[in-house]
């Protein structure tokens, strides 16, 4: 469980690329990733792709970010 003085828990997801304007990019955790994703697409995102444990979105730049399916209270795996 993280301490109340660290309300906010980031992940950040390292991309496999050589190089580029963007090398990683925030994964957000949820425990409702369908209700997420409709969030963030009615927000201006872009549905890119559908994993089995994340959702690719790209933001209104074109910047893509995933929303998982871990836990946000204590990042782990659903």
């Amino acid at each position: 469980m993280r301490p109340p003085e660290q309300p906010v828990r980031f992940l950040l997801q390292l991309l496999e690329e050589d190089s580029g304007p963007v090398r990683a990019h925030l994964d957000w955790a949820t425990l409702d990733r369908d209700a997420e994703v409709r969030r963030h697409v009615a927000a201006g995102a872009e549905l890119v792709g559908v994993h089995e444990q994340w959702t690719v979105l790209a933001d209104p730049n074109g910047r893509a970010y995933c929303v998982t399916d871990r836990d946000p209270a204590v990042g782990a795996s659903g």
